[in-house]
């Protein structure tokens, strides 16, 4: 079985539901690292800003 590595950017949430992980950056510093459902259960926090 092969497995496969994508970097996607984005600047839409909806995208987001189809990856196994999200690293969201802001200014260059890693400030979430996760699954999907972590996400949005700290999505608050990212559309403040």
């Amino acid at each position: 079985t092969q497995r496969y590595a994508f970097l996607i950017t984005t600047q839409r949430h909806s995208f987001l539901k189809y990856a196994d992980r999200i690293i969201y950056l802001d200014q260059g510093s890693i400030v979430f690292d996760g699954t999907y459902p972590q996400f949005l259960e700290k999505s608050d926090q990212f559309n403040a800003k």
